[in-house]
């Protein structure tokens, strides 16, 4: 073949790699029009030239194996042809659907560990269960938190003395879901059954093995259908109103008595949902439109806020709040790194998470000195290591880190005035590390 038409025959042959597939779990496509696809998209331009760049190396390679097959002809190179179609895919699939999209996604962190915290107690299978307690977290503060203790077990870890207490929730046919636990321990859960329509209520208070069935009022809001156990177990709040309609808060006691009604122009005109509830301290705190809180006085009043964290994709489990000081940090948000941001009597701040990761757990010291994260890979391509760590609120400064590895979605919580509790992975085995903080 003379050198001409050789030469057009590999150009030829090289546009088959725009007819390579790409594949993903959820979606293929080729690559020829997926790129065409991608150049009207609102991916990131440099990313975008990184695609058609490999495209081009790709294109280039496949020719050039062409061009030279073709020497030896035209069956030889149909032959080499078909060879190489194999290892060209892989290789454009790992480049576009891997490599490529690590480059702009996943930003390197080669932040060294920070040990030498005195250690308190290890408890081997032991894991904390992130488990909803409100945002001033009373249950924290009483050194008290949830972990799982086997298959769909669970107990109350107590600190300082590191003893577990199991908790007798039922064995379910469908594995109960928990929706709330107290300070003294008392866990508010939900259940279903087969055959029968929605979830039941059910609070399994300290101590007990049988639990007391919570039963929804009539004119329940089919908005927010969940009952909110306030934080001596002894009331439930329910959110009252048909759509469209006035909002109110009815608070049912569980021990005898007549109801109380709170009824406010804050709970109007918004999304919400009811997050806390302290009878005893007299306010109600409820979550408006996702990002704002405020705290009702069950006379009518404002206790606190409308506090509405600035710059940051919060949702009602990503705030805590003490006494003035609080800790938010994004729940979702697309376009950016996750942040989360603190004031409190020791200082104020913020935390950038390296890119390709979120946050899964944080915390906030009663002190307002400390406060904690555990960050995790929001990705499935590279490899990203799991890391927890305690960061100074007056500088910043990380005084604990712990790399972990990915996907140990490890809970954090600073539990009674001084301890720090986090579950480490190692294998196949989880452990609860409790630690002392420093003054």
């Amino acid at each position: 073949m003379r050198g001409r038409s050789r030469a057009l025959a590999a150009l030829i042959l090289s546009l088959a790699v725009y007819a390579v597939p790409i594949v993903s779990a959820h979606w293929a496509g080729l690559l020829g029009p997926t790129l065409v696809s991608e150049l009207g998209s609102d991916r990131p331009s440099d990313w975008i030239a990184a695609d058609v760049a490999m495209a081009v190396v790709a294109q280039i390679v496949l020719g050039g194996v062409a061009w030279l097959a073709l020497r030896w002809g035209r069956l030889a190179c149909a032959i080499v042809m078909i060879l190489a179609c194999v290892p060209m895919v892989y290789a454009v699939n790992v480049a576009y659907m891997v490599s490529i999209p690590s480059m702009f996604l996943i930003e390197d962190d080669d932040t060294p560990d920070i040990a030498g915290l005195p250690m308190v107690c290890a408890l081997p299978n032991v894991w904390l269960v992130p488990a909803p307690s409100g945002i001033t977290r009373t249950i924290d503060a009483r050194g008290v938190a949830l972990v799982g203790i086997g298959d769909g077990q669970y107990g109350i870890l107590r600190v300082p003395q590191c003893v577990v207490e199991p908790v007798a929730i039922p064995r379910l046919p469908i594995a109960p879901s928990i929706q709330q636990v107290t300070p003294d321990g008392s866990v508010l859960y939900s259940a279903y059954e087969r055959g029968a329509p929605g979830q039941t209520f059910w609070l399994l208070r300290r101590e007990a093995t049988e639990p007391v069935q919570i039963v929804p009022p009539a004119g329940v809001s089919s908005s927010y259908p969940f009952p909110l156990l306030s934080n001596d177990a002894r009331w439930v709040a329910w959110t009252m109103g048909a759509p469209g309609g006035p909002v109110s808060m009815q608070l049912m006691p569980l021990d005898g008595g007549a109801p109380r009604v709170i009824a406010h122009d804050l709970l109007q005109r918004a999304t919400m949902s009811p997050v806390e509830l302290d009878v005893v301290g007299g306010t109600l705190v409820v979550n408006r439109n996702l990002d704002t809180f405020v705290a009702l006085g069950l006379d009518g009043s404002v206790s606190w806020g409308p506090l509405t964290p600035p710059g940051l994709a919060v949702q009602p489990q990503t705030l805590r709040y003490e006494e003035g000081q609080w800790l938010a940090w994004d729940a979702y948000v697309e376009g950016r790194p996750k942040r989360a941001s603190w004031s409190t009597r020791a200082g104020q701040g913020s935390y950038t998470v390296p890119r390709g990761r979120g946050i899964t757990a944080a915390a906030l010291a009663r002190s307002g000195k400390f406060v904690a994260f555990s960050t995790t890979t929001e990705l499935n391509i590279g490899s990203i290591a799991d890391t927890v760590l305690i960061k100074r609120a007056s500088d910043g400064a990380d005084v604990f880190r712990k790399t972990l590895p990915a996907y140990a979605r490890s809970h954090v919580a600073f539990l009674g005035e001084r301890q720090f509790a986090y579950t480490d992975i190692a294998g196949a085995t989880a452990t609860t590390r409790v630690m002392v903080l420093p003054e």
